[in-house]
C-alpha cells in the first residue's frame, strides 16, 4: 500500500452514524486534539495515533475523515479486520473513492477475494484513476492471478487514456505519417509530418511547403457534439476553424464559415480520402453561394515517404 494514499482528504456528510466501541479504541483513552492525532499519524506512530483516532471518532463519529485515519492507523499494525471495519464506517459517510479502493486492499489482505473485487470496482466506477497504483501495490498480489484483475486494470487504463479506447477518436489516423504531398501535376508541393499526441487524443500536422511557408494543424475528435474539428495556424498568420468534421465512407470532410475580402460569406469544404495504405487525398474546396457551386482550392495527394 502506498502511503500517499493515507493523506487524501475528502469532503464528509453531516448523516449520523453511530459510534462503534470495538472500532474506536479503549473509552478511556485520553482526549486527542485532531492536530495531535495528524501529527502522529505522519510520524507513523500508528499505536499512538489509533488511540488518538478511536478518541476523535468517538466525539465526532460523522467525520470520516477519522474513521479513515482509524482504518489506516489498524492497517500499520496489521490489525486489518479492524481496518476494514473503520474504512466500512468511513466509506458510509463519504462514499469516496480512495475509501474503496483501500477497502479492496483491506480484504484482499484477508484473502476475500469476493468482497475484493467488489470494492476495488466500486473504487474504479467512483473515479479512481490511479492505474500504477492498482498495478504495483503489493498487497494485492493474491488477486493478480484473478480473471478479474486484468479487466479492472483495463477500465481504469480507459478512464485515464479515453482516446486510445475511443473508436473514433482513431477515424482520421490513416493520417499519420512522414508523407511528400503532390499537386494533380505530380508536383511537389511539400512535405508534412503528421503525429498523434496528447495520449491519442489529437493529430497534429506539421507541413512545410516548396515554396516556403509552414504552418501547423490541430485535429480531434469532439465528444460533446460527436464530430471532428481541425484548427489551423501558419507562419504567415492565417487562422482556420473547421468544423462538423464526419468521418463516412473512408472520407474524413470538414466544413467552414469564413468572410471574403469584400465581407461576403464564404463557405468551405476540406476532405481527406483514405485511398490506400500509402495514399491519402486533401481536397479543398469553396463556395460563394451558399454551397450552390464550388471550386476548388487545392487538391494535394499524400503519399508516404518509404
Amino acid at each position: 500500500m502506498r502511503l500517499r494514499l493515507w493523506v487524501a482528504l475528502f469532503a464528509c456528510c453531516s448523516s449520523p452514524i453511530a459510534t462503534g466501541g470495538a472500532l474506536a479504541g479503549s473509552r478511556d483513552s485520553p482526549p486527542a486534539t485532531p492536530q495531535f492525532a495528524d501529527s502522529l499519524f505522519q510520524h507513523q506512530n500508528w499505536r499512538a495515533a489509533l488511540r488518538a483516532y478511536g478518541a476523535l471518532t468517538r466525539s465526532e463519529p460523522a467525520n470520516g475523515r477519522y474513521w479513515y485515519r482509524l482504518g489506516a492507523a489498524q492497517y500499520g499494525m496489521k490489525r486489518y479486520p479492524e481496518a476494514v471495519a473503520a474504512w466500512t464506517r468511513a466509506e458510509a459517510i463519504g462514499h469516496n473513492p480512495v475509501v474503496m479502493y483501500n477497502l479492496g486492499v483491506g480484504y484482499a489482505l484477508l484473502n476475500d477475494k469476493d468482497h475484493a473485487f467488489e470494492w476495488l470496482g466500486k473504487a474504479v466506477a467512483a473515479g479512481f484513476q490511479q492505474e500504477a497504483q492498482l498495478q504495483n501495490d503489493t498487497d494485492l498480489a493474491s488477486l493478480r492471478a484473478d480473471s478479474r484483475f486484468a479487466p479492472l486494470v483495463a477500465q481504469v487504463h480507459a478512464a485515464t487514456a479515453p482516446c486510445e479506447s475511443r473508436p473514433e477518436s482513431h477515424q482520421f489516423d490513416f493520417w499519420i505519417g512522414d508523407w511528400d504531398v503532390k499537386t494533380p501535376q505530380g508536383q511537389l508541393a511539400g512535405h508534412s509530418h503528421i503525429e498523434q499526441i496528447l495520449n491519442q487524443c489529437v493529430i497534429l500536422e506539421n507541413w512545410t511547403g516548396m515554396q516556403g511557408g509552414s504552418g501547423k494543424s490541430f485535429n480531434s475528435y469532439d465528444t460533446a457534439s460527436g464530430t471532428w474539428r481541425q484548427f489551423w495556424v501558419d507562419d504567415r498568420g492565417t487562422v482556420t476553424e473547421f468544423t462538423d468534421g464526419v468521418y463516412k465512407d473512408g472520407a474524413l470532410r470538414f466544413l467552414t464559415h469564413s468572410k471574403a475580402p469584400d465581407g461576403s460569406d464564404l463557405l468551405g469544404r476540406l476532405s481527406f480520402y483514405n485511398l490506400a495504405p500509402d495514399r491519402v487525398r486533401q481536397w479543398k474546396e469553396r463556395s460563394v453561394d451558399a454551397g450552390k457551386t464550388w471550386t476548388t482550392d487545392y487538391d494535394f495527394t499524400y503519399e508516404r515517404k518509404q
